[in-house]
């Protein structure tokens, strides 16, 4: 007679471990989505820095010619001749496939001395993702 009264109590306890097993899951891979997504956004910013430190590096040769005295820099940002924005090639710069570096250029002159106001926008995309850094420099001739 016990036995008739607890037939059906197993599959009650298995259809509730099927739940469970089945909600865990559900959630461990929400999580694993977010964090990949998270990884993506934080690569994709590093690129953008990077693309925007380079286009920094490539303007500052423009305004000091590598081999040549201070005194030969550009009198003013009109004589900046570098591509606008800068396009890297996966060619010539793997680590900044897909990426482009706007670079703007302000000249100030302050008691004689002109001073160079350099920014850079980096931008890098991969699929649907987009990232961007910026980062400014002022110099002047010595």
């Amino acid at each position: 007679m016990r036995l008739k009264n607890q037939s059906g109590s197993a599959l009650v306890v298995a259809i509730f471990v099927i739940v469970v097993l089945g909600l865990l899951v559900a959630t461990l891979s929400r999580l694993t989505v977010s964090s990949s997504d998270s990884v993506v956004t934080e690569v994709l910013g590093a690129r953008a820095y990077n693309a925007a430190q380079t286009g920094l590096n490539i303007a500052m040769m423009e305004v000091f010619p590598l081999g040549q005295p201070s005194f030969d820099a550009i009198s003013d940002c009109d004589d900046l001749t570098l591509a606008n924005p800068i396009t890297f090639s996966a060619a010539q710069d793997p680590g900044l496939a897909q990426c482009t570096a706007v670079i703007q250029c302000n000249d100030v002159s302050f008691r004689g001395d002109v001073y160079f106001q350099l920014q850079a926008n980096g931008v890098c995309s991969a699929g649907g993702s987009q990232a961007s850094r910026s980062l400014s420099i002022e110099v002047t001739g010595l």
